[in-house]
Formats: structure tokens, sequence, C-alpha cells
């Protein structure tokens, strides 16, 4: 019993003895010579670029979750005093810290008097300072106004004139609350 291998290479050993030249077609011919070295540096930059674009894309999409997770703390915190402020009758002292008065200092949630009725807080590592606001109005319904910014770098510094901001109003009774 003979191997399908060994008289392969018989045959192929006549041939060469013989002096018989195989002929090959060109289309054979390019077929069998593989892949050009251009063609590999084509294919890996182009791979090379596909990647680059999706690490931007990738890069984009992180710094848009966090700008929206600041938003939205922003509007939490907000809201959050006003009706804090609002539940105590929308009362003129609230905003500046004052001795025996409510304020957002009392809730003991991190909110520090920083001056000039502003104060400071970090919500979901986002360093916020929340600026409260009222006119000194003698009508039953007063206009509230908070308006919560913090640094484009998330750091805790000082607010920056493009720094961002979110503005939300309210009004509060003055009879409400002992206002």
């Amino acid at each position: 019993m003979e191997f399908p291998c060994v008289r392969y290479l018989y045959i192929l050993e006549m041939v060469r003895k013989s002096g018989v030249a195989m002929k090959m077609s060109c289309a054979q011919k390019k077929r069998a010579r593989g892949i050009t070295l251009i063609e590999v540096i084509l294919a890996t930059a182009m791979i090379a670029i596909a990647a680059l674009g999706t690490l931007s894309y990738e890069y984009h999409g992180v710094k848009q979750m966090q700008i929206a997770k600041a938003h939205s703390a922003a509007v939490r915190v907000g809201y959050f005093l006003l009706e804090d402020w609002k539940a105590n009758g929308g009362n003129s002292l609230y905003a500046t810290n004052s001795f025996g008065v409510a304020s957002p200092d009392d809730l003991g949630m991190g909110f520090s008097y920083i001056g000039g009725r502003t104060y400071k807080v970090t919500v979901d590592s986002i360093p916020m300072r929340i600026r409260l606001s009222r006119p000194l109005l003698n009508t039953t319904l007063i206009p509230l106004t908070a308006t919560v910014q913090w640094r484009r770098d998330f750091t805790d510094g000082a607010i920056l004139p493009d720094s961002p901001s979110i503005v939300l109003n309210a009004h509060a009774r003055i009879d409400q609350a002992g206002g």
C-alpha cells in the first residue's frame, strides 16, 4: 500500500528530472503571490483610523454623560433649596445664614455658607455654588430664585465667567410658615 503523499512527491521528482516546465497562467501567478506590503500597510492604517474614531466617540460620550449628570444634580439641589425656602415662607433672612432663622446650613446635608447669600455643596462629586435671591417686596406672593453654578472641569474653586449655571424660580406666600 502506497501513501498518496509519497506518490505525489514521486511525480514531482519525475517532472523535475525530465525538464518539463510547469506553466502557470498570469492569474494563477497573481493568486500564488499572496498579499503585498502596501496592502498590509493600508489595512493596518484603516483599522487604526477606525479605532481612533471609536475612542474619540467614547471620550465624547463620557464627557456628555458628566455634563448631563451635573445638570441633573444642579436641578435637584436648586429645587430642593427652593422648596425648603418656600416651606419657611420665603423668609428674606433664609439665604443669609442669620442666627435664629432657618437656612440651608440647618439641613445637615453639607451646605456651607460662603457669604453674599451663596452656599457651597458637593453633589455626586461635583462642587457647586448656589446663590439664593429674592426681591424685598411687600406682596403676598414673593418670587424666589436659586442660581446653581459649577466649573466646567468639575473641580472645586472659584466660579469662572464661562462656568455653566442653571437658574430656577419659585414663588412663596409671605404668610406661609410665618415668612
